[in-house]
């Protein structure tokens, strides 16, 4: 027989469920003990089906759903966002903030979804849970990868309105560097008659 939720008492529930992003509560194991309403959209199933198993599981993590033993022993677990925030949180972090993008099992197809992940002490009934919640930042993801360039020029205009040449809109906010040299038709067209 399964446990009931974590939050029984109605004033709980009732502040829990109000909270418009996916929230649950899990223990040092990653085991799910409660969520809120706006985690059955992330879970794609009811909240009893998703209640008292490990994370990867409920969420339907592409390596926990392809890998023989689940979550927690895939090659991929020591980098999940989830253990780390629960990891930093149990070390003594008040808070623990990070984004992250994350392949979940939808309608039997892999996809890839951005969140700013917070994890957060929860301690109740004399024990130590964390409280994760998930906002979804796909789309301000896909929209960031959306760079405007001028179709002469080649500038890039960055979030203030200010137009950059492509080498430093790319060293700053994707930390490339860029060494430079000539391809074979820009020195023909360029330097033919130095040849």
């Amino acid at each position: 027989m399964r446990k009931p939720p974590l939050l029984n008492a109605p004033h709980l529930r009732s502040l829990i469920d109000a909270f418009p992003s996916p929230m649950f509560i899990v223990d040092e194991d990653l085991v799910i003990h409660d969520a809120n309403r706006s985690s059955l959209a992330l879970f794609e199933n009811d909240l009893e089906e998703s209640l008292d198993r490990l994370c990867g599981d409920s969420l339907k993590c592409v390596h926990a759903q392809t890998f023989p033993k689940g979550c927690g022993a895939t090659p991929w677990c020591p980098q999940c966002v989830i253990r780390q925030s629960t990891k930093a949180v149990l070390s003594g972090e008040t808070a623990f903030k990070q984004v992250t993008s994350m392949t979940l099992m939808r309608d039997g197809h892999p996809k890839d979804l951005n969140f700013l992940v917070t994890g957060a002490p929860f301690p109740y009934a004399d024990r130590q849970y964390i409280l994760l919640t998930f906002e979804d930042i796909t789309e301000l993801s896909t929209l960031r990868k959306i760079i405007p360039i001028c179709s002469f020029c080649r500038k890039v205009r960055d979030d203030k309105n200010y137009w950059q040449q492509v080498e430093a809109y790319l060293e700053k906010y994707a930390d490339i560097r860029f060494s430079h040299g000539l391809c074979p038709e820009c020195i023909e067209k360029h330097y033919a008659d130095d040849i």
